[in-house]
Order: C-alpha cells, then structure tokens, then sequence
C-alpha cells in the first residue's frame, strides 16, 4: 500500500494477549474525492452502501497476500441492479452502483435480504501467489441473510475461512470507516480461551457514529487499551480509476466492426465516459476504423478528456 501521508489511513495492529488482530480503515477525503467523481449523484442509501463496500474491500485486503485486485460485487434485482466495489494491494479503491430503475426515491437504508430472490454477492481475489490451479484467482460468495453488509461478511469469514471475525461499517457523505476484528489462527496466538470474548465484548460497545467520527489510532487504543495493542502499519489509501484508453480501445474492439462504427456520432466521433471516474475518452472515424483494419495509434487524436460528464 502506498506510503502517501496525505492519503487517508488504514492501521493493522495485533492484540497479542487476546490473541487477535485488528485492522481499521477511515476514508476522507479520497471518500470524497470518489464522490466527486460518480457518473451518478447517489441517493443516500445507496451512497452509504457503496462506501461501506469500497472499506470492506481495503479490510479484507489486508488479511490476505495478493498481487492483483480484490473486488466485492452484488448483482441484484431491485432497488439495487449493480453494486461494485474494488481494491488493489497498492491501496487504491474505486467503487460504482446502479438502481434497476433510475431515479427510484429511497430514504431507508438498504436491505441486503430485499433485493430480489437471484441476488449474488461474491469476493473475488486475483493474483494470489502459489495458487496456480486456479490461476492465481480466488471467488467467494457472500450469503445475503443478515441486512447489512457488516454482518453478512462476518458470515461469510466464518463460513469460508473458518475464523472467527467481527466486522462494523459505516458511511455517509463526508466519510466512510471500518474495523475489522479477527482471532488469529491457533498456531499465532497464545492458549487464552477469554481473549476472544474480551475482544468481542470490547468491539460491540462501538456504534457507527463514534466509528465514523473517531481517528483510528485513537480509537483502536480507546477501545483495547486493556488488551495493550500493538500497531503493526499505517498506509495510505487512495481513490484511483484504472480505467485507460488501451482498455476502452479493447472495449470497442469487442463490440464488432459494425456496432463500432455504429456509434459514431453526428460531429464524426465515439464519446466513452468511464463511469467510475467521469474521464471521457474520443474517438474520431478513422480512428474506429483503424481498430478493424491496422491497429490505433496509441495517442489518437483527442486522448482522454479529465472533465466530468
């Protein structure tokens, strides 16, 4: 993860006596910044989800060794269609949702057990050292039987992982925050039976509204003080699109010479806005017909607009 000291935080630390570690991510201004940036204006709920998602991700990022992406993603039905969330090993993040019909007017907050019967919601992990069976890739699914996203990836830790975990999420418009809370497996923690009760006990006199308001050092140290923790990392997290022209030349690639050159607009061009970060990329009809018949210029004649669309 990067180093950045302006970026917002992500703290690892170790309760060593209790025999469990602990990770708490707060995001900021990156939370902001990514805000700032949707193709949409979210309405809250789905705002809030999605920035409960997008730390999700970065906790679950550092429990594990990878070299790729780490995403969480929810196909649904209705009010939510797509809910995505992404993070890389370097400590970026990026996030998008879609309604099933924009504009639906929602005030409650989401209930991950009402979204339609064919609801899914996965983890997938790419660029997994050693584990060449499945090319270094790793899927999970995430059983939606609790409301919330917190606790249906406590479920989910125990059922694929087997390790006791107790997670808390929350999010508004001005920041989104997490802890994670995990016993170590028995080979890493000394034999003490009460550490994880103590550490559970500790973890449920937390609310959403002390997480999000509280700094996290302080935080982790206000609520184990007792268990004296120990604080293993500081890294900076960031908001970060990995969208490219390369990828959206490939996009164009994929739909077909004919669909391609279908989508040439009146003033002799292809418009493509990302929708995660709302750079748009252009694309004049020599250039679309060079895709089919000799290659693109990797500069093309426009490049990719940072305006938001």
């Amino acid at each position: 993860m990067t180093d950045d000291p302006t970026s917002d935080p992500l703290l690892r630390a170790l309760l060593d006596r209790a025999g469990v570690r602990a990770v708490h991510v707060r995001l900021d201004e990156q939370w902001r910044n990514m805000l700032d940036h949707a193709a949409l204006d979210y309405a809250a709920p789905v705002r809030d989800l999605l920035g409960e998602a997008c730390v999700a991700t970065l906790l679950i990022s550092a429990q594990i060794k990878f070299d790729g992406r780490l995403t969480l993603q929810l196909n649904a039905e209705a009010p939510l269609r797509t809910l995505f969330a992404e993070c890389t090993r370097q400590g970026s993040f990026r996030g998008i949702a879609r309604l099933s019909s924009p504009g639906t007017p929602l005030t409650a907050p989401l209930d991950l057990r009402e979204q339609g019967r064919s609801s899914l919601m996965a983890v997938t992990i790419e660029g997994i050292p050693g584990n060449l069976a499945s090319g270094g890739r790793y899927q999970g699914l995430v059983p939606l039987e609790s409301p919330d996203l917190s606790h249906a990836l406590e479920t989910y830790f125990e059922r694929s992982e087997q390790l006791p975990t107790r997670m808390l999420l929350a999010a508004d418009g001005e920041r989104a925050a997490g802890l994670l809370i995990q016993q170590l497996p028995a080979p890493e923690r000394e034999v003490d039976d009460d550490g994880w009760p103590r550490a559970q006990a500790l973890f449920d006199t937390l609310g959403r509204d002390e997480l999000l308001a509280s700094d996290g050092e302080e935080l982790l140290f206000r609520l184990f003080h007792e268990e004296s923790p120990r604080l293993m990392e500081r890294a900076g997290l960031r908001f970060a699109c990995t969208c490219s022209r390369e990828r959206v030349t490939d996009t164009l690639r994929s739909l077909g010479e004919s669909e391609a050159m279908a989508a040439i607009g009146t003033d002799g061009h292809v418009e493509v806005d990302c929708q995660f970060c709302g750079r748009r990329y252009r694309f004049d009809s020599i250039e679309i017909a060079q895709l089919f018949h000799g290659g693109l210029a990797d500069a093309g004649s426009e490049g990719a607009s940072d305006t938001r669309h």
